[in-house]
């Protein structure tokens, strides 16, 4: 048997889906339609909305990860992790482009000795 479903039938049916955005907190005001729209998915009961913030790297995140990531001591990557920090400022994106672009640059390069 072929049976159709009422309009009201599919949508009590569960469906899920994810949506997944990101903005920067400090460039989107209550009057942004992104807000306008987060509240009301988050008003509607059938919506479950999950916020996560993200913040930067502080510099011993971001040296310990270099010295991880370089096989070198934490001592050894200090001034580089002070010059990433002082040209992203920590922020995760910026970080990973910067360190692409001096690898790209032939800045940093790997060393099999």
């Amino acid at each position: 048997e072929d049976k159709k479903k009422t309009k009201n039938e599919v949508y009590e049916e569960d469906i899920n889906v994810m949506f997944v955005g990101s903005y920067r907190d400090n460039e989107v005001g209550d009057h942004h339609p992104l807000t306008k729209t987060l509240s009301k998915f988050e008003s509607e009961s059938a919506v479950n909305v999950t916020n996560i913030s993200l913040s930067g790297f502080n510099f011993e995140t971001l040296n310990t990860m270099l010295s991880e990531s370089l096989h070198m001591p934490v001592r050894r990557v200090r001034s580089l992790s002070e010059m990433i920090m002082q040209k992203t400022d920590g922020r995760p994106l910026h970080v990973i482009e910067f360190i692409q672009a001096l690898t790209m640059d032939n800045f940093l390069t790997h060393s099999f000795a």
